[in-house]
């Protein structure tokens, strides 16, 4: 997965990492509640189907790829089920989680499990967005575009709004182009410089030359 240290070196930011030991005692008490909800992780494992975190309160939340996940209780019991065909909270066309009042996307879910697991994270989530790089976080764009929802790993990055906005634009606007579904970095420079500026036929070449085709 293409983490925050990947942006230190791609966008030139001066980005503090610190283990997951310190993010949680520099947010236990933090005023975002968003970093404070993940310092209650005690720990997460990234397995070949699913992410799982486990909660000081000794919860658990599985995590699928497929968009389902899974909430269990203290005893270890399943307190709660959802994902794409089941009951569930919907943010902009993106699966939520519900974790004592507060919502969290699933792909962010993912990702922070990925962090957690590479005791690398940055100070504060804040301002920062997880994007599914085949444009299939959206339950919505995954339909139009007739592909599954996939929060693999590997199919996930840290960005800022402003790049996973044009990164989920460009993929429709390749899509229809195209007639492909591509996966790609919202860092992909060249990319976008050719679509904008370059005849059909240069676009199609890069593509299949340099991005992985999803359909």
């Amino acid at each position: 997965m293409v983490n925050a240290r990947h942006l230190v070196s791609t966008m030139a930011i001066n980005l503090a990492l610190v283990t997951h030991k310190n993010f949680c005692q520099i947010n236990r008490y933090s005023a975002n509640n968003m970093d404070r909800l993940i310092a209650n992780i005690k720990n997460a494992t990234v397995g070949t189907k699913c992410v799982t975190a486990e909660f000081q309160d000794g919860k658990k939340i599985k995590v699928y790829y497929n968009g389902d996940y899974k909430k269990f209780d203290r005893s270890g019991k399943l307190a709660s089920s959802g994902g794409t065909d089941k009951n569930r909270c919907i943010e902009k066309g993106h699966i939520c989680l519900n974790i004592e009042g507060r919502k969290i996307l699933l792909e962010r879910f993912v990702a922070i499990c990925v962090d957690i697991v590479n005791d690398t994270m940055p100070s504060s989530y804040k301002g920062w967005c997880a994007n599914v790089m085949d444009g299939s976080g959206s339950i919505y764009t995954a339909c139009k575009l007739g592909v599954p929802m996939n929060l693999h790993p590997e199919n996930l990055e840290w960005c800022f709004p402003s790049e996973n906005t044009k990164h989920g634009q460009l993929i429709l606007k390749l899509n229809r182009k195209t007639g492909h579904v591509y996966s790609f970095s919202a860092f992909d420079v060249s990319l976008f410089n050719i679509y904008y500026t370059r005849p059909t036929q240069d676009l199609i070449d890069y593509c299949e030359a340099n991005l992985v085709e999803v359909k």
